[in-house]
């Protein structure tokens, strides 16, 4: 048997680490003296102790480190590294992304304003909560307005913009809109489910100040940055109530994008 001292100074685990894996039942003395309390260890508990310390210094918590003592060691250090692997794999991404953010911060695109023209549109429109997920209903929405544009014959021209207005608090209205040479005869067949309606009218003429934007940053869970382009926008002195548009052009058998400010209409 072993006292504390000595078990501490064979196992690499100190005397007060000790006391703690008694305390929480991860390993406890082979034995306590009743009257002075000390603790007694057996030859036979080095090898949990030395797994102990070893696992410790991976990084790997009681909890886990309590079911590889149980289930075994070498099972549960693999599927703790793998799991390590994952979580430095996606801090290196947000790492990138951050980077990639602080130079273009560093160095924000160039605005200009310019003034566009009345335009003929078909568009679905909608208000939403902040925190409401409808990406896959929205892109089923415009995929399906876009086909019933191009069936009715309207024409429609090489660029379409999604905008964003402040509706009441904690909600936005957002419209898809897809300017058009002709506006349709007849209703389009259009499913406006998830709270959309469909709207045939008239953009009309107004100045807006624009920026044309690189790829959009990666969001990483809740880490939603925000892009360059919006911060050059806000540095330009846009008007805090205009529409916010992400206007997508075809261009060159590419789809380039531009974030706008409708500055009056």
């Amino acid at each position: 048997m072993f006292t504390i001292g000595i078990f501490s100074q064979l196992t690499g685990l100190s005397v007060k680490a000790l006391h703690h894996y008694d305390s929480i039942g991860l390993l406890a003395p082979q034995t306590t003296d009743p009257v002075t309390g000390y603790r007694y260890y057996a030859a036979e508990q080095a090898r949990d102790a030395a797994t102990i310390s070893a696992l410790r210094a991976l990084g790997m918590g009681l909890p886990t480190i309590q079911a590889a003592l149980n289930d075994g060691a070498t099972q549960a250090v693999e599927a703790f590294l793998d799991e390590s692997a994952k979580q430095r794999d996606a801090e290196d991404a947000i790492a990138r992304t951050v980077q990639d953010l602080l130079r273009g911060y560093a160095e924000l695109p160039s605005t200009a304003v310019r003034t566009v023209p009345e335009q003929k549109i078909v568009s679905l429109r909608c208000t939403l909560s902040l925190t409401d997920d409808v990406e896959d209903s929205m892109n089923e929405a415009f995929a399906g307005l876009l086909q019933a544009v191009h069936d009715a014959g309207c024409e429609p021209l090489d660029y379409w913009w999604l905008s964003f207005m402040q509706a009441d608090a904690g909600a936005v209205a957002m419209t898809w809109a897809i300017p058009v040479q002709s506006l349709p005869h007849a209703d389009l067949p259009v499913d406006s489910g998830a709270g959309f309606s469909l709207t045939v009218g008239v953009d009309p003429e107004h100045e807006e100040t624009f920026v044309r934007a690189a790829e959009a940053p990666s969001q990483h869970g809740d880490f939603v940055p925000a892009s360059p382009e919006l911060i050059a926008l806000l540095a330009a002195g846009i008007d805090p109530q205009g529409e916010v548009r992400q206007i997508y052009r075809h261009q060159d058998g590419q789809i380039l994008l531009e974030l706008a400010v409708v500055n009056q209409v």
